[in-house]
């Protein structure tokens, strides 16, 4: 969200590595307008990250009488191709959901019953080529391998993420991270000190820097940058 004149309103980045890139600039896919600010409003990725969903409320108003739902495609500028969409959010957002639960099925049919067990009630997160699943929950955080049909049990962090080649993971701690094998093993630390813990993540396609964000110097900002770890030599 950019607020400054002309460029006020969404845009979007595409930080992809790939074989042909021929723009790598900012796109704009909404400006402002008299009425709309977009660059205020509230906005999420739809599941196929093909359109990006602004909510814009406006002040003074009961909640119910000014929420306005704008679903924007990321591959043009939408000004001359608006719609409130607010009468079908909820449709949208249940379809979303389905849309979900429906994948979620289709992956765990070649899945066997201990899998399937260990899988409920738990918070899943597949790896990259679905082979693989963490599962975590109060008692437990575990990974499994639907092709050797095993679990592995994995150290404690606040939060995992999986890495792109799906043999290994990052483990995000409290002022660590590291990243270990698949099976929970050798796990080694790659970066000590201040970052935020919610923004974690491998460079794709192939993974060689992991992005943080992090306030290095609070006299010059007190906000956080985006920052990268070179994980190969």
């Amino acid at each position: 969200a950019i607020k400054d004149n002309d460029k006020s309103g969404l845009w979007t980045l595409d930080v992809a590595d790939k074989a042909f890139s021929f723009s790598r600039d900012p796109k704009q896919i909404i400006k402002d307008t008299k009425t709309l600010s977009f660059s205020d409003s509230n906005f999420e990725w739809a599941p196929d990250s093909k359109n990006v969903l602004s909510t814009l409320q406006e002040e003074g108003k009961k909640e119910e009488a000014f929420t306005r739902n704008f679903l924007l495609n990321t591959d043009q500028l939408n000004n001359e191709h608006l719609s409130d969409i607010t009468p079908t959010i909820q449709n949208i957002k249940k379809g979303w959901v389905d849309d979900k639960e429906l994948k979620n099925k289709e992956q765990f049919n070649h899945v066997d019953n201990a899998g399937k067990t260990l899988a409920e009630k738990a918070e899943i997160t597949w790896s990259p080529d679905e082979t693989k699943f963490i599962a975590i929950n109060k008692e437990k955080r575990i990974i499994y391998d639907t092709k050797v049909k095993k679990s592995f049990p994995l150290p404690e962090a606040i939060h995992y993420v999986w890495y792109p080649d799906s043999k290994h993971v990052i483990l995000v701690k409290q002022s660590t991270i590291s990243i270990s094998e698949a099976d929970g093993t050798n796990e080694m630390v790659i970066y000590n000190g201040n970052f935020d813990q919610n923004v974690v993540f491998p460079w794709l396609p192939n993974g060689d820097k992991l992005v943080i964000a992090a306030t290095f110097n609070t006299t010059i900002s007190k906000y956080p940058n985006l920052y990268t770890i070179n994980l190969k030599p």
